[in-house]
Order: structure tokens, then sequence, then C-alpha cells
């Protein structure tokens, strides 16, 4: 293989490389550019169906109820923790009631027409919106899933 050869094979791998490579880059940057990182309670939006813990609950956990001081796995206020599925359902009993939700503490604490509603700060109950107990009550009603 001569000299010149050897350089256009070179020029075509780097080329090919490069290509390969700015594809990798713009898929990664559309996959940061398609998931918005939650940090406030408005961010979080429930269907009106089909509500999952993973898809739904899970971060709006995360940003008004299962955090430090409050009811995170280490905190444990009250004895509940919010921050995992399994805790939720069954370390802390009655606090979801599968297809019952006016029977699930979870639910009282947030609808203002429950007792246990006025038992948590204003800061807690400013923070969400009737969205978020519909969409609360929705996937307590499908099954808390």
């Amino acid at each position: 293989m001569n000299t010149a050869s050897f350089i256009r094979n070179a020029h075509t791998t780097i080329l090919r490389l490069a290509i390969c490579f700015g594809g990798v880059i713009l898929c990664a940057l559309q996959a940061c550019s398609d998931t918005e990182i939650i940090t406030r309670p408005e961010q979080v939006v429930f269907p009106t169906s089909q509500v999952t813990y993973q898809r739904h609950v899970k971060n709006f956990m995360a940003v008004t109820c299962a955090f430090a001081g409050c009811h995170s796995n280490g905190s444990r206020a009250g004895g509940v923790v919010l921050d995992a599925y399994f805790d939720m359902l069954y370390f802390s009993p009655g606090v979801v009631a599968p297809r019952m939700p006016d029977q699930s503490r979870l639910l009282q604490v947030m609808d203002s027409r429950f007792r246990l509603y006025a038992l948590h700060p204003i800061s807690f109950q400013g923070r969400i919106t009737q969205n978020h107990v519909n969409g609360i009550r929705t996937w307590i009603q499908e099954g808390a899933e």
C-alpha cells in the first residue's frame, strides 16, 4: 500500500468515526432534552387515567412528601415512609389501600374534605394542587400500581 492510499483510507476511517461519534452525541443530547428533572410540585401533572407509581406518584412524592425531615426512609415522620413503593404499600399499613381511595390515609392527608388534611403543615397544603389530589385518587382507585 502506498502512502497516498494509506492517507486516503485513514481519512475515510476518521470521517466514518466522526460521523458515528456525532450521531451518538446527537442521540445523547436528544435524550437529555426530552427528560425533565422534577424539582417542584407544579412540574408534576397527573393524567386522568393510567396513573402509575413509577411515572407519576414517585416524582410527586419526591418533591412534596418524601424528603429529609418528612416521610423519607431516613426521617419516617409519624412512622410513614413515602419514598419507595414497597414502603408506601406495605411498611406503612393504611397509607395506601389499593382500590379504596377514601380509606387511604395518603389521600385523606391531601384532600381538604378529610380530617387528616388539617394535621399537615400549611406549607404542604400550599404545594399540592387539585390535579395532584385527583391523580393520587386515580392511582389508588386503579389499584396503586
